[in-house]
C-alpha cells in the first residue's frame, strides 16, 4: 500500500507514503534514530517528499528505489491506487515545530503486491532495517504506539479495505470509517 500525503497543499507542501505487501504481510521500516523528525519510529514502507515538479506517482518510483530498493518497473507495472484518507492530527514532539496544532491531512492510497523473492533494503540512511509483518504484528505496534502518527490512518484504511476491521469485529467501525474519511476545513487543490 502506498500512500501520498499532501498537508495543505497550498501552505505546507507535500509528502509521500507507501506500503509494500506480500500476501497479508506488510513490510514494515524502522526509522534511523539520528533522523530529525521520529526518529527510530516504525512507518509506512517508503515515504518522502514530493518535489514541485513531480506527480505523487513518479515520487512513488523514485523513493521507492532510494528508500527500499524497489525497481523502478516493479513499481510502475503493479501500484494501485485505491483512494484517499482525510484526517485532522495535533502536532506532536515527533513531528518537529509547534505543539498542539490541529495539522489536516490528505493520503492517496496505494497497494503494491510483491512476490516472495522481494526483499525491501534499505538503500540510504533514513531506514534502519525492514521488517516483514502479520497483520496482528501490526495491530500490536500500533497499539504499542510504535508507529509514527501519520502512519496509524493509513494501516487502520488497510485493515477496513482488506476486511480486517469489520463492523462486526469493532464497535466503533463506523466512526474510524468516517474519521478516516472528514471533510478537512481548508482548501485542498489536486496537485
Amino acid at each position: 500500500m502506498a500512500t501520498y500525503s499532501s498537508r495543505c497543499p497550498d501552505l505546507y507542501g507535500k509528502t509521500l507514503e507507501f506500503l509494500a505487501l506480500r500476501g497479508l504481510k506488510i513490510w514494515v521500516p524502522k526509522r534511523s534514530a539520528h533522523l530529525k523528525t521520529w526518529p527510530g519510529k516504525l512507518d509506512t514502507s517508503v515515504a518522502g517528499g514530493v518535489r514541485a515538479e513531480e506527480s505523487p506517482f513518479e515520487c512513488i518510483i523514485h523513493e521507492a528505489d532510494e528508500e527500499a530498493s524497489l525497481p523502478e518497473d516493479l513499481v510502475r507495472k503493479n501500484v494501485k491506487p485505491c483512494g484517499a484518507v482525510t484526517y485532522l492530527c495535533e502536532s506532536g514532539s515527533g513531528s518537529g515545530g509547534e505543539f498542539g496544532l490541529m495539522v489536516p491531512d490528505v493520503l492517496y492510497v496505494f497497494d503494491l503486491e510483491v512476490e516472495q523473492d522481494v526483499v525491501l533494503k534499505p538503500q540510504d540512511d533514513e531506514v534502519e532495517a525492514f521488517y516483514l509483518w502479520d497483520v496482528q504484528q501490526v495491530k500490536d505496534a500500533l497499539l504499542r504506539e510504535e508507529f509514527k502518527t501519520n502512519c496509524a490512518p493509513v494501516m487502520i484504511d488497510f485493515f477496513v479495505r482488506h476486511g480486517i476491521i469489520t463492523e462486526d469485529n469493532e464497535p466503533d467501525y463506523l466512526e474510524i470509517v468516517t474519521r478516516l474519511h472528514r471533510v478537512l476545513p481548508v482548501p485542498l487543490t489536486s496537485k
